[in-house]
């Protein structure tokens, strides 16, 4: 009697592991799913609050999804601002989609499984950056992430990070002080790169000197072009100096800063500040000055860099649109080469998409300031 029990209890053991096998198997990953978080604005302050949208990219048999907020303790999340893009229930043909608050979850389930080759618009929410964040870039993402096709298979995600650069903020005492700011710029090794220093409160200045601070063991600075608010007398050296001929309240370019990046430069996050020497009014009184960084990047793909020589121009259009003209969907390759830079959508694929943004981003260049209102890559608008 004791053998038999033995036994069945045996046969059970046995049953559930092959259970648990099977359920294993059933759940096996298979296919993928791509998201992307966007952030309304890429450059911020501490105090301003960003809007970011989730969205999913193509996706085949869709039947299930999970996913959670991630948002860094410098970012706090802006309650009762989360939200499902309007109408998406229906856009999934999901039997439910929902978004709760407390746990920063979206989560949905469908009898049909969803099939798209577009992007699909997921749902949105805000983030305040800290009132004490330091300059620097800051993610917010998304984690616990599941998806399920209608087969009973995990689908593996991939996650584009929603990324801003935060400034300095400038502490404005009255509206008798003089704020200068630094643009933010992303760059190469061995490149060069422009940057703006401007300004945006005037009270009335008839003498500047200033001195540009940054790493000489990243950048070598080549040249300092005068912009359009101080004109009448412009001296550059080690420091860069105006002696205005009347008092002067206007705000814009101060001065373009022109920067080489060393072949060999780690990547990383570097600032580029403005000491202000001294700053004075048609007086001769001293005219208090706040100064706000900026932030240079330093990574190795210049996203818009088609051909990889470290700028982004109408040469990196030409090529990009002869690889399309080229490309063989069949095999999947082109005869044409380009550089990772060429998926400036960031969306896993090099196609029109991508030529679109970077003719946008050409069509909106400034070349008096080297910057474009079209931002490409993980931070597109």
């Amino acid at each position: 009697m004791r053998q038999k029990i033995t036994a069945m209890i045996l046969m059970i053991v046995l049953l559930g592991s092959l259970l648990s096998v099977n359920q294993v198997q059933a759940y096996a990953a298979s296919g993928s799913v791509t998201l992307t978080v966007t952030p309304s604005k890429t450059d911020v302050k501490p105090g301003e609050e960003v809007t970011f949208t989730v969205s999913m990219g193509p996706v085949t048999n869709l039947v299930s999804l999970q996913m959670v907020l991630e948002i860094p303790k410098e970012m706090e999340y802006v309650s009762g601002s989360g939200a499902l893009e309007s109408g998406i229930k229906n856009t999934l043909r999901f039997d439910a989609v929902d978004w709760t608050e407390s746990s920063k979850m979206v989560n949905g389930y469908a009898s049909s499984p969803f099939t798209s080759k577009e992007t699909t618009k997921l749902f949105r929410f805000k983030c305040k950056v800290s009132e004490n964040a330091g300059a620097g870039n800051l993610s917010v993402g998304l984690t616990n992430l599941e998806f399920g096709d209608a087969n009973f298979n995990l689908l593996s995600s991939k996650v584009t990070v929603g990324a801003v650069t935060v400034g300095t903020k400038p502490v404005v005492k009255n509206e008798d002080t003089f704020i200068i700011t630094v643009d933010n710029k992303t760059v190469t090794p061995g490149s060069t790169f422009s940057i703006a220093v401007n300004v945006e409160q005037n009270p009335g200045v008839g003498y500047l000197r200033l001195t540009p601070k940054y790493d000489k063991t990243v950048f070598t600075l080549k040249s300092a072009e005068n912009g359009s608010v101080l004109t009448d007398d412009y001296t550059e050296d080690i420091n860069l100096v105006w002696n205005e001929k009347a008092e002067n309240t206007k705000t814009g370019k101060l001065v373009i800063l022109t920067f080489d990046v060393k072949e060999n430069a780690p990547k990383g996050q570097y600032e580029i500040s403005i000491l202000a020497r001294e700053c004075y009014d048609k007086d001769t009184n001293d005219v208090e000055v706040v100064t706000s960084s900026g932030i240079v990047t330093v990574s190795d793909i210049l996203w818009g860099d088609v051909n990889g020589d470290g700028v982004i121009n109408g040469k990196d259009v030409m090529v990009l649109s002869r690889y399309l003209a080229a490309y063989n969907d069949e095999t999947g390759t082109s005869s044409v080469t380009i550089q990772p830079g060429a998926d400036a959508y960031t969306d896993g694929v090099v196609n029109g998409k991508d030529l679109m943004l970077i003719s946008r981003y050409m069509a909106a260049y400034n070349d008096e300031t080297g910057t474009s209102s079209v931002v490409l890559g993980p931070n597109r608008k």
